[in-house]
């Protein structure tokens, strides 16, 4: 299934962005769109170049709403509409380098099989 959830993610849009615009990277950001599945997610996690990122460094931009993913959970789920854009920011002093990079996310459907969709995608990041 990993091949429908890989296709989630938009190519080319992961770009570094200076969030309180002093010139320097504070995070990095990238576009994905909902697999086919659609509903509400409980688990939103995300891994770069095998490093887990914190949830609480963690934004997701969904359906006119920012949510942190340390918020996502049952009683706050996540709504992913099919097809519609999500970005996501993800706080990083200084953003990523240049270069090749592998973006994993794990999502978990908040319904009664509870599953887990993941999806993995190399980026390349232009200076």
């Amino acid at each position: 299934m990993s091949g429908i959830i890989d296709s989630i993610f938009e190519d080319d849009s992961l770009r570094n962005v200076d969030l309180d615009k002093d010139g320097k990277a504070d995070g990095f950001t990238f576009r994905m769109k909902n697999p086919i599945y659609s509903g509400y997610y409980r688990v939103f996690e995300l891994e770069v170049d095998s490093d887990k990122m914190p949830a609480e460094d963690i934004e997701i931009y969904s359906d006119n709403k920012t949510l942190k993913a340390s918020q996502v959970s049952f009683s706050t789920p996540l709504c992913l509409i099919p097809g519609q854009p999500s970005e996501i920011t993800v706080y990083r002093s200084g953003g990523l380098k240049p270069g090749k990079h592998r973006i994993r996310s794990t999502l978990q459907l908040r319904n009664a099989t509870s599953q887990y969709l993941r999806g993995e995608k190399e980026f390349m990041l232009r200076s």
